[in-house]
């Protein structure tokens, strides 16, 4: 039996649902309440250790996020597939869902968007300003992706006057003491160490909920 822990306002959740539902997999959903904190009860914190949803549990096994429990549903239900049979189809449908959850869903993330509010204090005139520098940003690195035709070095060059002149754009918006939390944020999303970067933002962890 397919066991789902989810959220009805959780696109992480909204995503694996899709998946089964299409499938035609019978499952048992149990609601875990994001906007009330449930994810860090004790209970759920001992199947969720990142205190996030999606949670799939079947066989025995406990799964997490939401485009590794998609693949796994693919691998072990195989029929009706959700992936093309040609390559390139493959490959495109995985980026699709990439977009979605590395490029779209960060922004939205709860946790994210408490860090924007409680670390950098932003207003509610910077908000919107902000939030159009890092779509706009991430826009652009997406486009980067896609190009076949450049050589490493060129897209080496581009994705740094990509982050210049977004970087640029930030300063002009956050105060000196923002902008150094800011450039934190961007260390570690780089590996570095500071605040939530982009490259733990699908990933969660404690604040107001989240999922990927």
């Amino acid at each position: 039996m397919l066991k789902l822990y989810g959220y009805f306002r959780s696109s992480a959740s909204y995503r694996v649902r899709i998946a089964l539902n299409m499938k035609g997999l019978d499952y048992e959903q149990v609601s875990i309440h994001l906007a009330k904190g449930r994810q860090y009860t004790p209970e759920f914190s001992q199947l969720s250790p990142q205190n996030l949803v999606p949670v799939l549990e079947h066989d025995g096994q406990r799964l997490y996020q939401s485009l590794a429990i998609i693949e796994y549903l693919e691998e072990k239900f195989p029929q009706p597939a959700l992936l093309p049979k040609d390559a390139p189809g493959r490959s495109r449908v995985r980026s699709l869902a990439l977009i979605s959850a590395c490029e779209i869903h960060p922004l939205n993330n709860t946790r994210v968007l408490a860090y924007l509010s409680d670390t950098l204090k932003l207003t509610d005139e910077q908000k919107p300003k902000v939030k159009t520098v890092l779509e706009q940003r991430n826009a652009k690195m997406q486009e980067l992706r896609t190009e076949s035709s450049a050589s490493m070095e060129e897209r080496r060059a581009k994705r740094l006057a990509i982050e210049d002149e977004a970087n640029k754009k930030m300063k002009e918006i956050l105060t000196a003491d923002q902008y150094k939390q800011y450039e934190q944020m961007e260390q570690r999303g780089r590996g570095g160490k500071g605040g939530p970067g982009k490259a733990d933002a699908g990933k969660g962890e404690k604040s107001k909920g989240g999922g990927q």
